[in-house]
């Protein structure tokens, strides 16, 4: 479960850094684009609660939504939920279920933030089985200089 944690921070910070390198151009006021996409999820994860390798099968649903603004600046939001099921190799049923939210702002200037949040649930019978995991990524720039960070993430076993 960490390791997609990491996976998001790696790609936020990629994504932050191709926000602070693109170039200033002006946009049409009608400058909007709305993708939604569903997909099939497969994916082994480990339980931070009970160290189990759990198989999933599911599906993701995404939304992403770009527009930019009369004044040339530029906002990015995607949002992608996921649900999945699937049981461990001692054939323990586990739930699998989590929302990532991605915001990229660039206004006109040489400023930019991009905010990532994740959360996520792993359910299965039992006390202290069930895991809740959050992550929190929050970067500011200005005239491409880091200037404030947030990074905050927690695993607890309920």
């Amino acid at each position: 479960m960490m390791r997609r944690f990491v996976r998001v921070a790696v790609i936020a910070v990629a994504l932050a850094v191709l926000g602070v390198a693109m170039p200033g151009r002006a946009f049409a006021d009608s400058d909007n684009v709305t993708v939604v996409s569903d997909t099939p999820f497969s994916q082994s994860v480990v339980s931070a609660c009970t160290g189990e390798v759990i198989t999933m099968q599911g599906s993701m649903r995404g939304l992403t939504h770009v527009n930019f603004d009369n004044a040339g600046g530029g906002h990015f939001r995607f949002f992608v939920g996921t649900q999945a099921s699937g049981s461990s190799a001692a054939g323990v049923d586990y739930r699998y279920s989590d929302t990532t939210s991605v915001e990229q702002n660039f206004p006109s200037g040489n400023s930019f933030n991009f905010s990532v949040e994740v959360n996520s649930r792993l359910v299965t019978s039992g006390p202290n089985n069930n895991q809740k995991a959050h992550l929190t990524l929050h970067f500011t720039f200005a005239n491409g200089e880091l200037t404030s960070e947030v990074i905050n993430s927690s695993v607890d076993c309920q």
